[in-house]
């Protein structure tokens, strides 16, 4: 009997213990990058933003019984602070996504799970933009790179048309020169533990 009501004990802990979920804090560091790139009707453009600062943090829930992490957390960076080495190009960047009125350019992660590929951690998922005030909802892939003990690497790209914003690619010389409406969003966000 003492047997059979260990053995009871036993497969109650094997079954319910694997569901207990892990949740992380993670704290998205100021080494963090983002990049804004495009085409003109003459050449390439590329704004970087080199000078994240904020407290924003990603949080991360593990799920032993299915092997699956899900990952949600929203980065924000100055829109001021994106430079496209050239002055002009800076201005009108600047002025496309109105960094006055709306500073923020935000990438917010809603749900994106882990999946496992060529011994590499991908993340799939449901991202959402949020640029000159208005926000558009993305499926995104990113790749979760694992850096020394206690940091990480979040790394993705993201296509998107300036008007799914409502916004016009700017023209310059009487439209000479004309901004074509698809760019690309890159970035590496650098995550550590989050220390209370």
């Amino acid at each position: 009997m003492n047997i059979l009501i260990l053995l009871i004990w036993g497969l109650l802990q094997i079954w319910w213990s694997p569901n207990e979920i892990k949740a992380e804090v993670w704290k998205v560091t100021s080494k963090s990058q983002m990049e804004i790139s495009g085409t003109t009707n003459i050449n390439n453009f590329l704004c970087t933003n080199l000078s994240y600062s904020g407290s924003d943090k990603l949080f991360s829930y593990s799920q032993p019984l299915t092997g699956n992490t899900e990952w949600k957390g929203e980065v924000a960076v100055s829109a001021c602070n994106f430079d496209c080495v050239n002055s002009i190009m800076t201005k009108d960047f600047q002025k496309t996504v109105q960094a006055d009125e709306f500073p923020k350019i935000k990438i917010k992660f809603i749900h994106m799970t882990n999946k496992s590929w060529d011994n590499k951690q991908i993340l799939e998922g449901l991202a959402e933009i949020t640029l000159a005030g208005a926000s558009k909802q993305f499926p995104m892939q990113c790749k979760l790179v694992q850096k020394g003990e206690n940091e990480m690497h979040l790394i993705g790209s993201q296509s998107f048309l300036f008007s799914d914003f409502g916004l016009e690619p700017p023209e310059k010389f009487f439209g000479a020169i004309k901004v074509n409406d698809r760019v690309t969003v890159d970035f590496v966000i650098h995550l550590k533990p989050f220390e209370s």
